[in-house]
C-alpha cells in the first residue's frame, strides 16, 4: 500500500513531466523553424 502523500507526490511530479515535455517539444519545433530560415 502505497502512502496517500507519496502518490499524490508521483501524480504531480507526472504533471510536472508532461507540462516540462510539451514546453520541449514547443522548443525543439521553434529551434528547428529558425533553422529552416
Amino acid at each position: 500500500m502505497i502512502p496517500q502523500e507519496k502518490l499524490s507526490g508521483m501524480i504531480l511530479v507526472k504533471q510536472i513531466c508532461s507540462e516540462c515535455q510539451q514546453a520541449g517539444i514547443a522548443l525543439y519545433q521553434f529551434v528547428d523553424m529558425v533553422v529552416q530560415k
